[in-house]
């Protein structure tokens, strides 16, 4: 048999399925002695064991059947629910993942014998006089449906695997498209009236639907990214000592698809802060006046073009003093600067080697959890933020784009620069009297009453040789919970961009996250105008 033409769906279903194992493990060992989750597990052993077993996966179709063994002694009512047979089955997914993907790279199978025996050898261990839970009946069958003649018959929606590399090319020539289509609109711009104007309107239009379509095939649940996380969190409370939930929300708001891989560092990142730093330990809690248990929550929501995920605990919050105190040490902060807000709060903690912790651990110590984190947020075109309360708990917030291939954007011009900004930071762009709107010393604008600081991106760029005007735009920027405003020269217009992340050598502002091409050829900076407040 040609094993190449089934490896992609083997491999496909195996992840669903151990993905799907996780989930429903972690979920009865919180309850062991509900027999609910079982009949599922088995059927998901069962299938992995027959796929391996066509392919000639030996190993891993041994190690499928001792975990389903297990299973049926506890469906039979020889062995109770708990929390080792539990972690005995976790290390079985464990050690089925990692043959899932030796197979995926081509390597040698991991050796899973000795595993298999030991599951064996629980499997036998249970009798029907050891009995502990009711036997788990199998599922019955489902009755026939019935239709009735001249009727809301809605077809369940199709689902199509598809190679991502696949959509990745589709994607990459879509955006050779966008930025034909700018060209082209530049070229018949002066052609006002003309079939040629007609067509090229007509060519916009198709590929704006090209491009949508393609954004809504790239999109996934982000149930795919938190499927993850709850044996992360598992894992951690465990070795720490600490016994922590994980609830997760919003987990069918949809996503691209290349960014959810990206996503799973960074998140992480902040849930081993979030659970070694910021949980107490089951005394403290009580002693508080808390649960013994600790919450760490991860809740994604829709705002306007981007996606909002907060990941928050109910711990001990940052302790503010301490950061102020260590950071004065370090020559991070100067004395005076020892009342520190959330973002000065959050800059210090994203440093480089900056840890609270005294001892390295197996979990944090090196400084590198918060930092990777806002790096990587960075690279994909989001911002990360932070809100915090001593005694009460932390929450980081990661604002993200919908996709990071192409961006509608407003380009700006501060001559002879251009630069483009993403239409989803802008609440408004308006064109004050500089004396009345503006602050004496250029720091703070007033919008309608609102009292918001200020950056020239002149004096920013270093092109303070432009003009002096009174009625220079200022465009006022609005994300997560902040609002700052920008004064700029001119504007340009709106287009879309298709936005190229540049590697960023020494010396790079932090505030230019990636580049474009321009309808007539030059390139533009993308601006990332959170980063200058």
């Amino acid at each position: 048999m040609d094993q190449s033409r089934y490896t992609s769906l083997f491999l496909s279903d195996s992840r669903d399925h151990l993905h799907r194992c996780t989930a429903l493990l972690l979920a009865w060992e919180r309850a062991p002695e509900t027999t609910e989750p079982v009949a599922e597990l088995f059927r998901a052993f069962h299938s992995i064991k027959g796929a391996a077993g066509a392919m000639g996966l030996e190993p891993i179709a041994l190690l499928a059947h001792a975990a389903e063994h297990v299973l049926e002694a506890v469906r039979r009512g020889h062995l109770s629910g708990s929390p080792q047979i539990v972690a005995l089955l976790l290390q079985g997914v464990d050690l089925l993942s990692d043959g899932v993907e030796r197979v995926a790279q081509g390597e040698r199978l991991p050796e899973t014998a000795g595993l298999a025996a030991a599951l064996g050898r629980l499997a036998a261990s249970g009798t029907p006089s050891t009995v502990g839970a009711p036997r788990v009946p199998s599922p019955a069958p489902s009755a026939p449906r019935l239709s009735t003649p001249g009727l809301p018959r809605r077809q369940a929606p199709r689902a199509v695997r598809i190679d991502p590399a696949r959509l990745d090319e589709l994607m990459n020539q879509v955006g050779e498209l966008v930025v034909a289509r700018n060209r082209l609109e530049a070229l018949v711009g002066s052609q006002i009236g003309t079939e040629l104007e007609a067509v090229g309107g007509r060519i916009a239009s198709l590929v704006r639907a090209m491009h949508d379509g393609v954004l809504r095939a790239r999109l996934a649940p982000l149930a795919e990214l938190f499927d993850r996380f709850p044996r992360v969190v598992r894992d951690l409370g465990k070795e720490l000592g600490k016994s922590v939930r994980l609830e997760l929300h919003g987990e069918g708001i949809e996503l691209d698809r290349g960014m959810l891989e990206d996503l799973v560092d960074p998140i992480i990142h902040l849930l081993r802060n979030a659970v070694d730093h910021g949980i107490e330990p089951a005394a403290d809690r009580v002693a508080r006046g808390k649960p013994a248990e600790g919450t760490v929550r991860i809740r994604a929501s829709r705002e306007r073009d981007t996606v909002v995920l907060r990941v928050a605990d109910d711990g001990r919050g940052v302790d503010r003093r301490g950061v102020a105190q260590l950071a004065v040490r370090q020559g991070l902060l100067e004395t005076s600067e020892a009342r520190l807000n959330d973002s000065r709060l959050l800059a210090i903690l994203a440093r480089p080697g900056f840890s609270l912790k005294h001892e390295l651990t197996t979990v944090s110590g090196r400084g590198v959890g918060i930092d990777a984190a806002a790096l990587k947020v960075r690279s994909l075109g989001g911002r990360l933020d932070l809100s915090t309360r001593e005694g009460e708990g932390t929450t980081f917030t990661l604002t993200l784009p919908l996709t990071t291939a192409i961006q509608r954007v407003l380009l700006v011009g501060v001559p002879p620069e251009r630069f483009a900004i993403p239409i989803r930071l802008l609440a408004e762009a308006v064109l004050p009297d500089q004396a009345a709107g503006l602050s004496q010393d250029g720091r703070w604008f007033t919008f309608r009453t609102e009292r918001l600081p200020v950056a020239d991106l002149r004096a920013v760029a270093g092109l303070a040789t432009g003009p002096a005007t009174d009625r220079r735009p200022v465009l006022v920027l609005d994300w997560g919970e902040r609002r700052a405003a920008l004064v700029v020269d001119r504007l340009l217009g709106q287009q879309d961009a298709v936005v190229e992340r540049v590697a960023e050598p020494a010396g790079m502002p932090r505030w230019l996250s990636g580049a474009t091409v321009l309808p007539d050829g030059a390139p533009a900076f993308l601006l990332d105008p959170t980063a200058l407040f």
